[in-house]
């Protein structure tokens, strides 16, 4: 059940990507996709090319991994980032403090580029 809506793929494989992008995109019939990494990503824009789904006026689509490379991408990818410094800040500070337990820390994703795979909300 999971894996129908994280599906796990050979990225290699370019028939089965099309095939899991057909099935998963007619059966939910999503307004937009987060993929994990650009390799996921570069799939789903071949299966829209070729199924002329367009981006971002038909699907909305984020990335949460940034690549300098995707901005050669058209529309370029909306990419997302881990606050690895601030993270490494916190980690250092709990080091330095003994171990002692300070609670949970949530550290939200970066949006790293304007990108243009995403549909304003306004319209």
């Amino acid at each position: 059940m999971l894996e129908s809506w994280f599906p796990v793929f050979d990225a290699s494989d370019k028939e089965k990507n099309m095939q899991m992008w057909k099935e998963a995109i007619s059966r939910s019939k999503p307004t937009a996709v987060i993929v994990p990494g650009s390799s996921m990503l570069v799939s789903l824009y071949m299966f829209c090319f070729r199924e002329q789904v367009r981006i971002p006026e038909e699907l909305s689509v984020i990335c949460l991994e940034h690549n300098d490379l995707l901005s050669w991408m058209s529309p370029i990818p909306v990419t997302m980032r881990y606050p690895e410094e601030q993270a490494l800040r916190i980690f250092v500070n709990w080091m330095n403090g003994g171990l002692v337990s300070s609670g949970l820390h949530y550290l939200s994703l970066e949006q790293t580029s304007g990108g243009e795979s995403v549909r304003a909300l306004a319209e």
